[in-house]
């Protein structure tokens, strides 16, 4: 039986060391040096958000949140390089805190998985992925802002294709060292087992 999944992936790369934004939907890019993981749509009980190092499909890369969806869920995913933290925080449409989860010492973790080759500064593109393969659930990442600045129009995967659908969009030319990301993730539809 082949198991439906429906997660969005939000990627911070290596690509060079210029700073301006650039939106685009594009193809994989770049070295992925952080990665925060929202998956498991359905609510199964398991880990539905992972962060850490590039990759967080291995265990010790991540650290990892049970999170029970809503249809709309806001989210805020932050770095700050003086703390050395990344953090995900999920809120109610009133702004009240329902979950966070926090991953310490980003920069000291990635040199030691990845290597001694990069650095904070070198954080300058983000690509957000929605992977679809739901036949009846449908995501989109809605209001979108990176820093407070409208990143202006949805995230989500085209009405009327046939499942699976990957969409990427890539952010770059972007200082990265010190982000946050903030918008809505919508769900519709019904979501199989991940």
């Amino acid at each position: 039986m082949r198991v439906k999944t429906c997660f969005m992936l939000m990627t911070v790369l290596f690509i060079t060391d210029i700073c301006a934004l650039e939106i685009k939907k594009t193809g994989r890019f770049g070295e992925a040096l952080m990665e925060v993981r929202l998956r498991s749509f359905n609510n199964t009980g398991g880990s539905e958000i992972y962060l850490g190092v590039a990759s967080v499909g291995t265990a010790g890369n991540r650290t990892e949140l049970n999170h029970t969806w809503t249809q709309d869920n806001w989210l805020e995913i932050n770095y700050d390089s003086g703390s050395d933290l990344l953090r995900v925080t999920l809120f109610d449409g009133l702004g009240v805190v329902i979950n966070s989860v926090d991953y310490p010492n980003w920069q000291t973790n990635m040199i030691s998985i990845i290597g001694n080759g990069f650095s904070i500064q070198n954080l300058n593109a983000m690509q957000i992925a929605l992977f679809d393969r739901e036949a009846d659930g449908e995501l989109s990442f809605e209001d979108v802002e990176l820093d407070g600045v409208s990143l202006g129009g949805d995230f989500d995967t085209p009405a009327g294709k046939l499942r699976p659908v990957v969409t990427r969009w890539l952010l770059n030319d972007y200082c990265f060292a010190d982000f946050n990301l903030y918008g809505r993730i919508v769900r519709s539809g019904t979501f199989s087992n991940s």
